[in-house]
C-alpha cells in the first residue's frame, strides 16, 4: 500500500502529523472532508490547491527509495537525484491582510517518501502557512 503523510499547521506551527496507508487521491479527498466540517464559511476561504515540491537528493540512493522516487519525473542532475512530488494544500482558515494573505489553518498531503524528505517538507508547509512561498 502506498503511504500518505498529512501535515497539520496551526498558525504557523506543526500541530501533528499523520501518515496513513492510502492511495494519494483517496488521502487527499478524506481530509479535504475533514477540513471542510472544521471551517468556518461565515469568516474565511475554503482552498485546494495542487503543487509541487522539488526534492534533491545526494546519489547513490537505494533501490527502494529510487522505486518510490521513480513516479515523480526522476532525473539526475550531477550529483543528485531530483524529482517534483505533488503537494496538496488545504486551506481552511485564512486571513487576508494589505499584503497578502496568512494560512492559519492549513493540512498538506503529500506523498511519504524518506524522513529526511519530510524533515523538509514540513519547512516548506511552515513556509506556505506564513505566505513566505510564492
Amino acid at each position: 500500500m502506498v503511504e500518505t503523510v498529512a501535515i497539520f499547521i496551526n498558525n504557523g506551527d506543526v500541530e501533528k502529523i499523520e501518515r496513513v496507508e492510502q492511495p494519494l487521491e483517496t488521502a487527499i479527498k478524506l481530509y479535504v472532508l475533514r477540513a471542510l466540517n472544521m471551517w468556518d464559511a461565515n469568516n474565511s476561504d475554503f482552498v485546494v490547491l495542487k503543487d509541487q515540491y522539488t526534492v534533491s537528493l545526494k546519489l547513490p540512493l537505494e533501490m527502494s527509495l529510487l522505486n518510490r522516487l521513480s513516479k515523480y519525473g526522476l532525473r539526475r542532475v550531477g550529483g543528485y537525484a531530483e524529482c517534483d512530488v505533488p503537494l496538496y494544500e488545504i486551506s481552511y482558515e485564512i486571513s487576508w491582510r494589505e499584503d497578502g494573505f496568512t494560512t492559519n489553518k492549513l493540512i498538506v498531503i503529500t506523498p511519504y517518501i524518506n524522513d529526511e524528505v519530510l524533515k523538509c517538507i514540513v519547512e516548506e508547509a511552515k513556509k506556505i502557512a506564513k505566505g513566505e512561498v510564492s
